[in-house]
């Protein structure tokens, strides 16, 4: 049994260290675009349909004998990818990135992932097998701890202490000790000297399994997986952008699986489904909860994010098939997951504009609900029976009414909104009777990312974090001051990694080049149709889509450095900070494109993130000069208050900046130096 049970736990504890162990490790080369993330959670949740389907077909082997000699031969081949080592191949870069990406992880860890993902379910059926148990599911129970305890290890110990390489190392150490733990589960199954063991022989003889259980199954794992991932995406955009946010819903997700698995009792229907439905209409009727505290607004959503998974994994558990069954059912949810993640992260952001997929889950986990009840609902009088069925209908009534008056009621000023793999982008107009303050901005969630004035005179004003005294408009001025002089001069060259509205180039000259690289081509096309500084620049503008990291190296390689006399770094405003363009590696390619005496502008502006430190630490190992700028915030020009750090070979900047009031002198902590194989967001966050 002790074979089992550590066997089981590793399987998941490895699964949910190395997903973003690896997802770490190749956007230093894909870069950060959605077809990449996507294509790393395509290939571990096809690992996962894989494992699922393989311990399924497995099982149908009527020998024991063979089932652990083709398991065994697996488990051996699998070593074969160890130690895990991602190799950078060049072919691999050539190909579309998703294919690319498959490619890379394919060959480093398609037989091991497949094999660990299929280890609960196999290993729970042959548990059956050789003690004849009638109930095997707390084994999923603990599957899922195995995953909360890898899901917490990551990020608070293995991400601060280790780099990439030694995590990887480590990995593949606790890999050969679940080979080991595998092994003994071979050799209780086959010590059990049974062909077709009697707890199989008498399942055979019940009924078979009906397609709507499993019909059953699926719906109950995609809503609640829906749930999980709608409620993290309204979480982080729409309440905060606080990092790490999302492992509050993720933990909330894998215990409710536990408790109900290991503790099914504790799953009683009128309790969670009444904190469910009051936990909507609250949502739903409170236009302005979104004003209310932070604290209050996490406690709500991941109050409701729990009480919806318990009921879909309640009602999953009391579901549960014969012993027969046990990897269908599995296989049911693994499909379910599967499907839910790929409603919300492919299939929504073409379909909807507005979050739907978060009230579609909602709606359809109360019908669920409904529908299990009047399924499985005892003998009842026909008097509750008809009181009962009245109050779902009037429930099911209120939480639609509120939806429509929540989304009636919602984003009023609000001319345009677009949804894509980034999240949702809404374009706000304001004070259109008021021609001088009459302007739009661009918000994704919480995150402003530009703002502009519509009145002819004030059109072109420098506006929120861009304006001429902060650390961009002063590393521009003084850029230009300094090459004025040159004999040959005809204007700054200049790069921004991320457009947003494009303010930016209003603080641009006739002569100059503004290139900016932008991940999201959507945000360009918003750009240009919504807001004017890219069509009323004084400079020659162009717009390069694509990871700026990744498309800077690409340049580099292909024709040389671009000799920029500013590159201005604005990408860390969101809730995912790319750790990728602040590595060591990363600064390194800036510099090729800088001129001799360029600058390096990086926007660290964050109420929960201090980057700093590590910039300056970076900027430090290579010998430039680090000057911290802050400007202060003006209401009547639409300025907001902004952090910019400037990296130079030239230490004159700190003088001009001195004299412009601008420098900022914030305690110095040096942190490890950032590489692509070790960096870390918890030393960074403001707690």
């Amino acid at each position: 049994m002790p074979a089992f049970s550590l066997a089981i736990f590793l399987s998941a504890f490895l699964l949910f260290i190395i997903q973003p162990l690896l997802a770490k490790k190749l956007l230093a080369w894909f870069g950060g675009s959605p077809t990449v993330w996507l294509s790393i959670v395509l290939f571990f949740q096809s690992a996962l349909l894989l494992g699922y389907l393989y311990a399924f077909a497995l099982t149908k082997i009527k020998r024991q004998s063979t089932q652990a000699i083709i398991h065994s031969i697996l488990l051996v081949c699998s070593l074969l990818f160890i130690p895990i080592a991602p190799l950078e191949s060049a072919f691999a870069m050539t190909l579309w990135p998703p294919i690319g990406v498959m490619t890379v992880l394919s060959a480093t860890l398609l037989l091991p992932g497949i094999l660990i993902c299929a280890s609960s379910p196999l290993f729970q059926y042959w548990y059956c097998q050789c003690y004849q148990s009638d109930f095997p599911y707390r084994y999923y129970a603990l599957s899922n701890f195995g995953s909360l305890l890898g899901l917490l290890v990551f990020p608070f110990v293995l991400e601060p202490l280790l780099g990439l390489s030694v995590q990887l190392y480590l990995w593949s150490g606790l890999y050969i000790i679940f080979i080991l733990s595998s092994a003994a589960c071979v050799m209780l199954l086959l010590r059990s000297n049974q062909s077709l063991p009697i707890v199989q022989q008498q399942a055979i003889e019940e009924a078979p399994l009906s397609a709507l259980s499993v019909l059953k199954w699926i719906i109950l794992t995609m809503l609640s997986c829906s749930l999980l991932l709608t409620t993290s995406q309204v979480t982080l955009q729409d309440i905060s952008s606080f990092p790490l946010l999302w492992i509050i819903p993720l933990s909330l997700y894998l215990i409710s699986y536990i408790i109900t698995f290991a503790k099914p009792h504790w799953y009683y229907r009128p309790i969670w489904v009444g904190i469910f439905t009051i936990l909507c209409l609250f949502i739903f009727y409170e236009p302005h909860h979104h004003k209310l505290t932070l604290i209050f607004q996490i406690a709500v959503y991941s109050s409701l994010l729990f009480s919806g998974c318990m009921i879909c994994h309640g009602e999953l558990i009391r579901l549960k098939p014969n012993k027969k069954w046990l990897t269908t059912y599995y296989l049911a949810i693994a499909l379910g997951g599967v499907l839910g993640g790929i409603f919300v992260n492919v299939i929504a952001p073409f379909l909807f504009n507005q979050w739907w997929d978060f009230y579609i889950t909602l709606l359809g986990i109360f019908l669920c609900a409904a529908f299990f009840y009047y399924t499985t609902v005892g003998n009842q009088s026909t008097l509750v029976r008809h009181s009962l069925r009245f109050v779902w209908i009037i429930s099911f009534a209120a939480l639609n009414l509120t939806l429509y008056l929540h989304l009636r009621n919602l984003h009023q000023d609000v001319i345009y909104k677009h949804r894509n793999f980034f999240g949702v982008f809404e374009i706000a107009e304001r004070n259109p009777n008021i021609p001088e303050y009459h302007y739009r901005t661009l918000n994704n969630g919480s995150i402003l990312h530009g703002k502009q004035y519509l009145e002819a005179s004030r059109r072109n004003l420098a506006t929120s974090y861009y304006s001429q005294q902060s650390g961009i408009g002063l590393a521009l001025e003084f850029a230009r001051n300094s090459k004025k002089s040159e004999p040959h001069y005809q204007g700054l060259r200049i790069g921004v990694i991320g457009l947003g509205t494009g303010t930016i180039a209003a603080l641009t000259a006739k002569g100059d080049l503004l290139r900016f690289y932008e991940i999201d081509a959507d945000i360009a096309k918003i750009a240009k149709d919504y807001f004017y500084y890219l069509q009323d620049a004084k400079s020659a503008i162009d717009v390069v889509i694509g990871d700026g990291r990744v498309a800077l190296k690409d340049k580099l390689q292909e024709s040389g450095s671009e000799n920029y006399d500013v590159l201005a770094i604005d990408a860390f405003t969101g809730d995912a900070i790319p750790l990728h363009l602040l590595t060591i590696e990363a600064i390194k390619i800036y510099l090729s494109h800088l001129s001799e005496n360029g600058i390096l502008a990086f926007h660290i502006s964050s109420r929960y993130i201090d980057l700093y430190p590590p910039l300056q630490s970076l900027a430090t190992k290579l010998n430039l000069f680090t000057f911290s700028t802050h400007n202060a915030e003006d209401i009547n020009t639409g300025v907001f208050a902004s952090q910019w750090i400037l990296i130079s070979r030239r230490p004159e900047i700190g003088a001009y900046l001195y004299q412009n009031n601008a420098l900022f002198f914030p305690d110095k902590r040096i942190t490890p130096i950032w590489t692509d194989d070790f960096n870390y967001l918890l030393s960074v966050i403001r707690w």
